[in-house]
């Protein structure tokens, strides 16, 4: 089985390296790998094509976000199976490829794989069912993809991206499964808990709702947005006036996005 790899990188060019030199390492190899280089200058195209000059570089000049690269980087990929790394994570065995095929051997119509670097997602034995797939490293099926319509382009995606994504392939009948046996390492940066952080955080699940949950269940969604509400006023409450001032430029913004989904399909999904 062969497998494309794509990697939406944003300037961080150490971590990329580091995860760019694991994946040549892995045998067996993988039959590509694409790197997308958001908001690229030349001189970080020419570092990168001159250190790996194997990669696949696709660029842009505009932001494109996390979800608009992966929209680019999975309509570039020739392989059905798409392996997905952020540019700051990597496997940790060489044979990554090896289990990851039999992985898809034993679930061959999941429309998506998902691993973890955190031990508690490690715990059950067994591959299982998840709602909301991992962001920084999982498996497209590239049909799949296709069918639920790939992400909201968004600079800032986090509380949208992966949730959205989530939601869409589960009313559509699909599955995500979560692989705890094989394992990533993840060097994310931490989180800033910043005012201008978690008022993007709010806009982005208020825009989630909007944009996929049915006028019938608008009180719900109004209920799971004062949630959010509350615990920032625990948390950081210097983002509530600012990230609600963001909501309506925000969902005018995206509003061509919109696709409500069968409230049953919702209820489920949060089940």
């Amino acid at each position: 089985m062969q497998f494309s790899v794509i990697v939406p990188a944003f300037r961080r060019f150490d971590a990329l390296d580091e995860t760019l030199d694991t994946l040549a390492r892995c045998e067996p190899a993988p039959a590509e790998i694409l790197v997308h280089l958001d908001q690229a200058t030349p001189e970080a195209a020419a570092r990168l094509q001159s250190r790996h000059p194997g990669v696949k570089l696709l660029q842009s000049k505009t932001p494109q976000g996390p979800g608009g690269a992966r929209n680019l980087l999975l309509a570039a990929a020739r392989c059905p199976w798409v392996v997905n790394f952020d540019d700051d994570a990597r496997p940790v065995n060489r044979d990554f490829f090896r289990a990851m095929e039999r992985a898809i051997q034993a679930l061959p119509r999941a429309a998506m794989l998902s691993v973890s670097n955190q031990p508690q997602d490690w715990a059950r034995p067994l591959p299982h069912a998840i709602a909301v797939p991992s962001g920084y490293a999982s498996v497209f099926n590239k049909e799949w993809f296709e069918r639920a319509g790939g992400f909201v382009p968004l600079r800032f995606a986090y509380c949208m991206e992966e949730v959205d994504y989530g939601l869409r392939v589960h009313a559509a009948g699909g599955w995500i499964i979560h692989q705890p046996d094989i394992h990533v390492v993840h060097d994310m940066v931490e989180r800033p808990d910043t005012r201008e952080f978690q008022a993007s955080a709010l806009a982005n699940i208020a825009l989630f709702l909007f944009l996929r949950y049915p006028l019938m269940l608008w009180p719900l969604a109004a209920a799971q947005l004062l949630l959010r509400l509350l615990w920032l006023f625990r948390v950081c409450p210097a983002a509530i006036l600012p990230g609600l001032a963001s909501l309506p430029s925000h969902l005018w913004h995206h509003r061509h996005h919109r696709s409500a989904l069968p409230a049953a399909k919702v209820l489920s999904w949060l089940h």
